[in-house]
């Protein structure tokens, strides 16, 4: 049976003691996969008959040991593992494990899933043929696999439940061993893919080169755009004021409003990709930015443009986190670094060249020709996105389960359906499946499978799922509307929900809260540096002419494009070389990758100073300009190493981190935003970007305790990790 196979195979990987700790963790992508056969051998001593009450003593010992037990006073013959220890379903099954290895017992699934007292466990084993039974029994499984590291999991348990109490979520190998014959797939530098490529013609990580980069130029066009529609409304500040005498206040609180627009609306549309399909979200994105762009050519009072800018946002906030997720549905692991890159260019791109370009619209047309410039392009994109954008979702953890006939959803039970028509029995060898009921052990192996894609692998009673096969899709498959996920019940409302729920526990872990805090900062200095650009550089004594403030988004674009090659493309480079060091045996830590963010913990902070004092002080442009050129080097760095290792920490989680991050980020461009004319007015120019700077060298220089401590918070929330998937991962129960 498949439950104890892992008990065994984990049990010969990693010792430990009984019930020490809690011990269920999942099989991350790393150091997985053994395609050659396991043969198992079982060395028993001599049998002893034990009592009733040696069984009693010692399965009661066994939960004395477990620290999920809530009073240790509570454990007697009579009492309830769930109601009277304190015990959840997944805690049964650590238990029922525990008894196996305990007196060397294979308990089936239908019989495991009745025992409810402790009561029910002394009874259970004492049935049981006293020749199964000895008191010094020991078990060993021998992996007969040639040079098998000890905490490799064969090929055909990949992707599933086992017991290993060193797991932590970003520690992963990256690199094979010259010397071993796994049959895991490399590149032909001896790379292992991660994840592992299927057979399926679906799998978007096999798609061809073509097909990749078509996906990736309209992911980065509707990333681009979204970030210059957000942007270009500087562009419009003198013809709102002097048309419909709406002061630069009032259009800093629009700017604000489209912030809160970005990162809310992210985390509203979030669960819409997992249950739905990628497509849903990008569609209405495109829809939100034509309303947007349409309101905003026809504005005629404040309301208007606050609520051109909220819809704005909202366009936006698709770019936010499904971007990097569309990306990295179609590159490994190893390549994720430069898919972030690529992301956080585009965004540069869009952030720095679109106001450029709508000021030039301002200067040959007029500042409503923004709004239907954005529009025009908006359509077309439209159009583009609905019959050019291909569905990228793909439900491998279903796929691999089925690829080896381990999926845990056909239900056994079940009349086979042959092609005639006709029922075929089941086969009574069978092992015969529990109720689905909630907590059924059939239900809990499924639930604490953490998937590398959002679906609910506890998906057995949804019919679509029962016999479900990987078909290859049609062209008009892959763009149609909406792609329902395998486990989606109905219209999935209650699902949306739960998903949503579940997404807001993201915001406990230190990654997330410091990716978060990364981006968010260099959102928070573009209010400063932008404003500075259009209102200080406008007036006496510069007096700039709005083609020359456009001009100086130049430097910013040269030092961003810098950035993203240095912490997209040079951090992975890095990240390989420090696995490929011989003390590290290929192995890589999420850490990593932050060791090349300490350069910009400089540059930075410096670029900053050398803007604002520069500003402030009448310094020469050449200094002021390498200063833009600095701080655009930061935004690119910045943004794209801190989400690189949030997707290196937590690979399972991409879309949930990048909305908590999305959220996080633009909370602070609206505060900063709100804040940023008060600012100015208080301490004045100069003043001002030395407070920020400083403040930008210390929210970047807490990537030094991360490098120190990340791995220790990586480890603390393993369970959190694991329980996170589980839950996320089980909302159709």
């Amino acid at each position: 049976m498949l439950r104890q196979s892992v008990l065994r195979l984990s049990r010969a990987a990693v010792a430990r003691p009984a019930l020490s700790r809690s011990f269920v963790t999942a099989v991350a992508r790393p150091q997985l996969v053994r395609a050659a056969p396991v043969s198992f051998i079982r060395h028993y001593s001599s049998a002893h008959v034990l009592t009733k009450d040696m069984i009693q003593e010692r399965i009661v010992a066994l939960l004395e040991s477990f620290d999920k037990v809530n009073d240790a006073k509570n454990i007697t013959a009579t009492a309830n593992l769930t109601s009277d220890l304190g015990l959840d379903s997944l805690d049964v099954v650590e238990v029922v494990m525990a008894i196996e290895e305990e007196f060397g017992l294979e308990i089936p699934d239908h019989d495991a899933d009745e025992i409810k007292t402790v009561q029910q466990a002394i009874d259970y084993v004492s049935a049981q043929p006293a020749e199964l039974l000895s008191t010094e029994q020991h078990l060993q499984t021998i992996l007969t696999i040639s040079n098998t590291p000890p905490t490799t999991i064969p090929h055909n348990i990949m992707d599933t439940i086992f017991l290993d109490p060193e797991y932590i979520p970003g520690t992963v190998q990256i690199i094979g061993q010259h010397d071993d014959d796994s049959m895991l797939i490399k590149d032909e530098k001896g790379t292992v893919l991660l994840p592992q490529p299927t057979s399926s013609p679906n799998d978007p990580l096999k798609w061809s080169w073509s097909r990749k980069m078509w996906h990736t130029l309209l992911v980065c066009f509707i990333t681009g755009f979204t970030a210059a529609t957000s942007n270009d409304s500087g562009a419009a500040s003198d013809g709102l004021l002097e048309e419909l005498g709406v002061g630069y206040d009032v259009q800093n609180t629009a700017a604000g409003v489209l912030f809160l627009g970005i990162g809310y609306w992210c985390l509203l549309i979030s669960p819409l990709g997992s249950l739905y399909g990628r497509r849903l979200p990008y569609l209405l994105g495109c829809i939100l930015g034509l309303i947007g762009a349409i309101w905003f050519g026809r504005i005629k009072n404040v309301g208007d443009l606050i609520c051109s800018q909220l819809f704005v946002g909202a366009s936006e906030a698709v770019a936010e986190a499904y971007s990097q997720v569309s990306l990295i549905d179609i590159f490994h692991d190893h390549q994720s670094g430069s898919a972030i890159g690529i992301y956080v260019f585009a965004t540069s791109i869009g952030t720095f060249l679109g106001p450029l370009i709508a000021g030039y619209i301002q200067i040959g047309q007029s500042w409503r020709w923004v709004g239907w410039w954005a529009l025009i392009i908006g359509g077309g994109m439209t159009l583009c996105f609905w019959f050019g954008f291909e569905e990228s979702y793909f439900p491998r953890n279903l796929v691999i389960a089925s690829e080896r006939g381990q999926t845990g959803l056909d239900d056994v039970n079940a009349p086979v359906q042959p092609e005639g028509g006709k029922e075929k029995e089941k086969d009574p060898s069978l092992p015969s499946r529990p109720s689905s009921g909630e907590g059924s052990l059939y239900q809990i192996r499924n639930a604490i499978h953490p998937a590398e894609t959002t679906e609910s692998t506890n998906v057995q009673t949804n019919p679509k799922v029962i016999g479900w096969r990987d078909t290859q899709r049609s062209f008009r498959q892959r763009i149609q509307i909406i792609t329902p996920a395998p486990n989606l019940k109905g219209w999935g409302i209650k699902q949306y929900f739960q998903r949503l729920w579940t997404t807001m526990k993201v915001f406990c872990y230190p990654a997330v809260i410091y990716s978060g805090l990364q981006w968010g900062a260099q959102d928070a200095w573009l209010s400063f540096y932008l404003t500075t650009q259009e209102d200080t550089y406008g007036e006496e004594p510069y007096n700039y002419s709005p083609t020359r403030i456009a001009v100086m988004k130049v430097p910013l674009i040269i030092g961003a494009s810098i950035g993203c090659f240095y912490g997209g493309y040079l951090s992975d480079k890095f990240v390989h070389w420090c696995a490929s060091r011989p003390s590290r045996n290929g192995v890589r830590e999420a850490e990593d990758r932050l060791w090349m963010m300490l350069l910009n913990c400089i540059i930075s902070p410096l670029g900053m100073y050398l803007f604002g004092i520069g500003t402030g002080e009448m310094w020469s442009w050449p200094i002021v300009y390498v200063g833009l050129g600095f701080i655009g080097f930061g935004w690119g760095c910045a943004g794209d190493m801190s989400m690189s290792y949030l997707v290196d920490a937590y690979p399972e989680m991409v879309l949930e981190g990048m909305v908590g991050v999305s959220v996080i980020n633009n909370s602070m461009g609206s505060i900063f935003t709100f804040v940023c004319d008060m600012w100015f007015e208080a301490q004045g120019i100069t003043d001002t970007y030395i407070t920020t700077g400083s403040v930008c060298a210390g929210i970047l220089f807490l990537t030094i305790p991360m490098i120190i401590f990340g791995k220790y918070f990586r480890r603390k929330t393993t369970k959190q990790y694991l329980r996170f998937l589980r839950e996320r991962d089980s909302l159709d129960e």
